[in-house]
């Protein structure tokens, strides 16, 4: 958790002030203002408003180190299939003696293992070629 004390220096870093901490805290700004007083008495400092002050500014610290436009990958996946295709996956499972949900995670992360091994021996081979040889006419 941040130290009260340390707020504004936070806020100051990520280009923030103290009327965006109260917005996205849902805290009113007076008691923004008068728990980071230097003075402030310790009933006004509890450890709840600590812990929305922190967590605002830490999530928006960690959004800042992510590339611009880059959402967090999902932990589910959907996907609508035919009827007779939903067959074969079950088939494939039930011969794979796997549940459907295991089988799929094995042939997807099987699919992106290939993709990655194919699309480094790409970035190798475009390395290792060399440029091609100008020629330079002799004058003659």
């Amino acid at each position: 958790m941040i130290a009260f004390e340390d707020i504004d220096k936070r806020l100051k870093e990520i280009g923030k002030n103290r009327a965006w901490l109260a917005e996205v805290t849902g805290r009113s700004p007076d008691s923004i203002r008068v728990a980071l007083a230097p003075n402030a008495p310790d009933y006004k400092r509890t450890k709840l408003l600590a812990k929305a002050l922190s967590d605002a500014i830490e999530k928006e610290e960690s959004a800042e180190l992510k590339p611009a436009g880059e959402l967090p990958l999902p932990d589910r996946l959907t996907i609508e299939v035919e009827p007779e295709r939903m067959t074969r996956y079950c088939e494939a499972a039930d011969f794979a003696h796997q549940n459907l949900k295991a089988w799929a995670i094995q042939e997807l992360n099987k699919a992106a293992d290939e993709w990655l091994a194919l699309k480094n021996r790409q970035k190798l081979s475009s390395v290792a070629e060399e440029p091609p040889q100008s020629k330079v006419a002799d004058g003659k």
